[in-house]
């Protein structure tokens, strides 16, 4: 029987929620394992798989104005899929993937034993921080390495008369450490 992992529930690509050989699976929901832990004296935090992006976002601003984490936009995404999928985010061009961020991981494998990054070993530690982590186990806590942040972020709203004179021109040149991002959507008058 094959066991699908959810983390957050925010799956694109429905691996979460589909067979890919037709017979029976099994869901294991983490979203209840969504403890956080921030030390800001180390720049470090342990969150569990279970929290979404938004929870550990304001659990590290609560305790810190100028620390952050570098992982995606979208607040309802799971930590474990976004870490296991890599983790691209607007911090990316400065510090690198919300993956090349992770410390350690907890890792419960098949004969239920739990693992940190030294006795999974660092292949797998290197393989399910971005090779989709599904087939070494279950990663039920992530340790993060947290990162400065900009003391200033600029957020704007682009109007729907936005050229592609314009568009191209946000794009040339600005801040060479935030990774810039646009997405286009398309609604009825």
């Amino acid at each position: 029987m094959q066991i699908r992992t959810r983390s957050g529930g925010h799956d694109l690509e429905g691996r979460s929620y589909v067979s890919n050989t037709g017979s029976n699976y099994v869901v294991i929901d983490l979203r209840n394992l969504s403890s956080i832990n921030v030390d800001v004296k180390s720049k470090s935090a342990w969150v569990q798989a279970g929290a979404t992006l938004g929870e550990l976002y304001y659990n590290i601003a609560k305790r810190s104005g100028v620390l952050g984490f570098p992982a995606g936009d979208c607040h309802s995404v799971g930590v474990g899929g976004q870490f296991g999928g890599g983790g691209y985010g607007f911090l990316t061009r400065k510090y690198g993937i919300a993956a090349d961020n992770i410390l350690d991981a907890q890792l419960i494998d098949a004969e239920g034993r739990i693992h940190d990054r030294k006795s999974m070993g660092e292949d797998v530690f290197w393989a399910i921080r971005g090779g989709g982590a599904a087939s070494f186990g279950i990663i039920f806590a992530w340790k993060l390495r947290l990162v400065d942040v900009p003391s200033k972020v600029t957020v704007f709203e682009v109007d729907r008369n936005f050229s592609r004179t314009k568009q191209r021109n946000y794009f040339i040149g600005g801040n060479t450490e935030l990774t810039k991002s646009m997405r286009i959507y398309h609604s009825t008058p």
